[in-house]
This record gives C-alpha cells, sequence and structure tokens, in this order.
C-alpha cells in the first residue's frame, strides 16, 4: 500500500472513522481503523460491534492494499501533522505503516485485514 493525500482529507477521514470506535475496551480488536486503498481513493472504516463508519476520499494511490491500525494513535499523528499532503506506505515484511509528512516520518504498528466473503474483518 502506498498512498498520498491532502492531510485535511486524511484527518477528516480518520476523525469520522474513529467516531464509532470506543476509547476504553476489553475488545482490543475493535480500537483499530481498517484502512484500505483502491484503484483512486483511500477508504478508512471503524466499528464498536453495534455500528459502524466507512468512508472514503480520493487519493494518489500508486500501490493498493489494506490494514489494520490503532485508530487513536493514527488520529494523534495525523493531528500533529502541519504539511498540507501525507503519504501512507506500508511495509509488508514488518507490518509498519510508514507516515511521511515533509521531512517527517512515524512509522506505526499495524495488522494485516484478513479477507473473508471479499470484505475485510478484524482479527
Amino acid at each position: 500500500m502506498n498512498v498520498t493525500i491532502s492531510k485535511d482529507r486524511l484527518q477528516w477521514l480518520v476523525q469520522t472513522a474513529s467516531r464509532p470506535i470506543p476509547s476504553r475496551t476489553t475488545f482490543s480488536s475493535i480500537r483499530g481503523c481498517l484502512l484500505e486503498c483502491t484503484s483512486d481513493s483511500l477508504v478508512l472504516s471503524g466499528t464498536n460491534l453495534d455500528w459502524g463508519v466507512r468512508v472514503s476520499s480520493e487519493a494518489d494511490v500508486r500501490s493498493s492494499g489494506s490494514l489494520v491500525v490503532s485508530a487513536k494513535i493514527l488520529e494523534d499523528v495525523v493531528r500533529t501533522i502541519s504539511t498540507p499532503e501525507v503519504t501512507l506506505s506500508l511495509d509488508e515484511s514488518a507490518w509498519a505503516l510508514t507516515v511521511k509528512a515533509g521531512t517527517s516520518e512515524m512509522v506505526l504498528n499495524a495488522i494485516p485485514a484478513i479477507w473473508g466473503n471479499r470484505r475485510p474483518v478484524w482479527r
């Protein structure tokens, strides 16, 4: 996965997809936000097992893919970015999401999204 998107669009996606995700829960699997890159858009999904949100925005996608990352950490990272564009890239060998903004580079732990019936589900 490798995608470039404006900081404002990414911030809106993360904030909107994170709304149903509880800040405290005994289920660590629902603390994550699903990121999917299609041919021309970035899609983020979040759920609390009662209801969920799925939002998308156009983006410059160089390679597609999907992963799950901590919604809280991603929201904190995006909030601190000051440059107008952000690049997200996944290193599948280490399952690490690299967030590049200007000269800054942050690496977040990620887990693979498991595909079942053509839709990703969390572990």
